[in-house]
């Protein structure tokens, strides 16, 4: 009986350390630092670079953000600016944030190693 009730205890830790790293999966993959690489196609005005932290917090160009991704979507939180959600596409140490696809504006942006 103790053996049972041990199983399930165990099954039960699994499946929720489970659910909580898939739930964690598109910002781990965002933590760090990134610097702009190539705007030819971004819009005016857009920012060098940000930090981004598994807490949900970070800097852009000096400033505190917050920030939350889901879903292939970024939104950043900046108060004096208000926030702003755009689509993005990460590929190894490369970040791709797309400002408007029909308008083929973005922004690429590079891992910065630590």
């Amino acid at each position: 009986m103790k053996k049972g009730i041990f199983s399930l205890a165990m099954l039960a830790v699994l499946i929720s350390s489970g659910v909580i790293l898939v739930s964690c999966g598109n910002e781990r993959t965002l933590v760090g630092r990134w610097e702009l690489h190539d705007d030819t196609n971004a819009p005016r005005g857009i920012v060098d670079g940000f930090e981004f932290i598994s807490d949900g917090t970070g800097t852009m160009e000096g400033s505190r953000i917050t920030w939350s991704a889901e879903d292939g979507r970024i939104t950043i939180r900046n108060p004096p600016w208000g926030s702003q959600t755009v689509e993005y596409e990460l590929s190894r140490s490369t970040l791709t944030l797309f400002h408007n696809r029909a308008a083929n504006s973005f922004a690429v942006y590079r891992r910065v190693r630590q």
